[in-house]
């Protein structure tokens, strides 16, 4: 989760560096399109999904496909988060 984003990217980059595939997923399409463009030569080895990961359905859907083209799940970050500052 967080997938399109600082963390959740570079997270992504590292993975794909040691041959995992990855299922990268985050709200933000704008984020999901620039992490294809960066990773275009590992475009067999990304999925991406554009989503909210509060919806079970949504969840079920990206679990269901990422098993059909990868058979399975070895690693789960957990890495969706918004910050705010209290008062502003």
């Amino acid at each position: 989760t967080g997938g399109g984003g600082g963390i959740g990217s570079h997270i992504v980059k590292q993975l794909l560096e040691h041959n995992a595939s990855v299922a990268a997923v985050d709200w933000n399409q704008e984020s999901l399109n620039n992490l294809k463009k960066k990773h275009s030569s590992e475009e067999a080895r990304l999925q991406c999904y554009c989503g909210n990961v509060g919806n079970f359905e949504f969840v079920q859907e990206v679990t269901n496909d990422f098993f059909q083209q990868c058979g399975r799940i070895d690693i789960l970050v957990n890495n969706a988060g918004i910050g705010f500052v209290a008062g502003q």
